[in-house]
């Protein structure tokens, strides 16, 4: 589990299988099929999808829209909502500047 931050609070978020199928239903496109399509709106459904899918684990309850997160989220944490979901799709196989790693021997 990561922690995100979102309108200055911070958030426990996952990225999993129910993640993935809350972002497809509001966003109405497969983001493993077209990581490419994701943009500000993807970030913001993405980041709700993440918080209440494990919101829904712990128990909690999670009633906010991902209008009503999107209205609280600055530009900088938008932007490391990017770099939270670039992290939790890693392969682990690329470095931080995204060049392969070299393998050992």
């Amino acid at each position: 589990m990561s922690k995100i931050m979102v309108g200055g609070t911070e958030h426990d978020a996952v990225l999993t299988m129910g993640t993935l199928v809350r972002f497809r239903d509001k966003a109405g496109y497969d983001f493993l099929k077209e990581p490419g399509r994701m943009d500000a709106v993807g970030l913001a459904i993405m980041a709700w999808a993440g918080i209440a899918t494990a919101a829904k684990r712990d128990g909690k309850e999670f009633d906010t829209s991902w209008e009503e997160l999107a209205d609280s989220m600055t530009i900088p944490e938008v932007n490391a909502l990017q770099q939270w979901i670039e992290r939790e799709t890693s392969t682990g196989d690329s470095d931080d500047t995204g060049k392969k790693k070299a393998k050992s021997r």
